[in-house]
């Protein structure tokens, strides 16, 4: 047992007349044995703050997590409750358009969401969007909007020579298409599962 040294400290043992401590070593004990017990008194406290100083850190590390996964919660939570419009943007550079409406632009890719229900839905998208406007225009076209779903882009279509296959999670939201690997001009598959 790791800690089983603890268990050699001095005790308090009670008394008639109140409380005693009761040494390990006696009075008459030479100094080659103080000295020893003291060196194994003092690795005995080294292993109780080495102890306490693991612990300090575990908890440490415990509330980082937990503070993580109250960001997580709280996104989720806001990407539920207002499946309204992405950020707003600037008229330079306009999040999506239907494909219908023209050809690609230099700075556009298309994807073509796959949904759960069989659908399939091309939007033209800025590639300087980021990955959480994807999760978002994904979110607007499910039909079960209660159900957790995942996604993963894949393409481009065409035999192009980089083919790319990534999932799109909340580890990506921040990031933007380009960054993710996709090339403007391209047409990219996104794969929307549910469970």
């Amino acid at each position: 047992m790791q800690y089983a040294p603890l268990l050699k400290l001095a005790t308090r043992a009670p008394r008639e007349e109140g409380i005693a401590l009761e040494l390990p070593l006696s009075s008459s004990s030479s100094p080659a044995v103080c000295r020893a017990a003291l060196e194994e008194t003092n690795r005995i406290f080294d292993l109780a703050r080495h102890a306490a100083q693991e612990h300090d850190a575990w908890l440490l590390t415990q509330e980082k997590h937990e503070e993580s996964r109250r960001e997580r919660v709280e996104l989720m939570r806001i990407a539920t409750d207002t499946p309204k419009a992405a950020p707003a943007r600037s008229a330079a550079a306009p999040l999506a358009r239907p494909v219908g409406s023209s050809a690609l632009a230099a700075a556009e890719v298309s994807l073509m969401f796959h949904m759960p229900d069989k659908r399939q839905v091309s939007q033209n998208v800025h590639i300087s969007s980021v990955a959480f406007d994807v999760y978002t225009k994904a979110y607007e076209l499910l039909e079960k909007k209660d159900i957790a779903f995942t996604m993963n882009v894949s393409g481009p279509r065409g035999g192009a020579p980089r083919l790319l296959s990534k999932e799109l999670d909340e580890g990506t939201w921040s990031a933007s298409l380009s960054g993710l690997g996709l090339v403007a001009g391209g047409i990219y598959d996104v794969q929307v599962s549910q469970n």
